[in-house]
């Protein structure tokens, strides 16, 4: 697809091809390798690992002021000068959308973990605190997309418990979490109630949020997806077959909308052929 682009459109950077290619490969054989592990020991530490990652972000949000050394660490001085904590967590990936990506990435390690049994403890127990801490954590982040990712990993996972007496106690357990938090954060710090409060309204009004994101207008570049799905598509027309590879700069052919979906890319850089390879 990059040689098609760069012999038809005159697109000769081939940094990024580069790049995603490497991704790619690297994707294949860390699946390759991981059909040749032999699992002989509990999956406990993912628990662990998922109350360390809410517990440092949630930290991170509620003392960022008070441990410079710590916001230097995870490179998040910019956020600061951005004044971005005042209306939501940028997490330690120093993105709302990435840190909450990855809580999300996390919980669906746990969920399959439990649903092959890999993990030993008490079940009961481990679901209340990964899902409180994590529920905690996408909180903060608000992030719409975080939010729908979570929301269908719960909803799956819990599906199971609908129609039972089990269902009721994880209810109260979780509201009675909830009530603490914010009870918690209301005496910390008004600053981080408020953001607290305003994500809790953005997912209340979550089919709003979705709304608004498709009626947006679709002629700004103001990251609406719709314009990107709209970008995505017309560098795919100009090759479908073999696509045109990752670098594209901006000229009379191709656009260098950046899409912020995977399959788009996929798609536009590799054409039909790498998207069925993908697939």
């Amino acid at each position: 697809g990059k040689l098609f682009s760069t012999i038809m459109f005159f697109q000769y950077d081939f940094s990024e091809t580069i790049r995603y290619s490497i991704m790619l490969i690297m994707m294949v054989t860390f699946y390759l390798f991981s059909k040749k592990i032999r699992i002989d020991r509990a999956f406990n530490w993912v628990v662990l690992i998922i109350i360390s990652y809410s517990f440092i972000n949630i930290f991170l949000f509620i003392f960022h002021e008070s441990f410079p050394g710590l916001i230097n660490f995870y490179n998040l001085e910019k956020r600061i000068e951005e004044n971005l904590f005042l209306y939501r967590n940028p997490g330690i990936f120093t993105n709302p959308n990435g840190s909450a990506l990855v809580a999300n990435l996390l919980l669906l390690f746990y969920v399959v973990s439990q649903k092959y049994k890999l993990i030993t403890w008490n079940q009961s127990i481990c679901d209340f605190v990964v899902f409180s801490f994590t529920t905690l954590a996408i909180i903060s982040f608000a992030s719409r997309s975080g939010f729908l990712a979570f929301g269908v990993i719960f909803l799956w996972y819990f599906s199971k418990y609908i129609l039972s007496w089990s269902i009721f106690k994880y209810a109260v357990l979780t509201v009675t979490f909830l009530l603490i938090s914010d009870s918690l954060f209301k005496n910390l710090s008004e600053q981080n109630y408020n953001v607290f409060k305003n994500s809790i309204n953005l997912l209340w009004n979550i089919n709003e949020q979705i709304l608004n994101e498709f009626e947006s207008d679709l002629i700004k570049e103001d990251g609406n997806r719709l314009f990107k799905i709209k970008a995505a598509y017309d560098n795919f027309l100009k090759s479908p077959v073999l696509g045109v590879g990752s670098d594209r700069n901006n000229n009379f052919d191709l656009n260098s909308i950046a899409y912020h979906n995977d399959f788009s890319e996929v798609l536009v850089s590799s054409g039909i052929i790498g998207f069925l390879f993908f697939l």
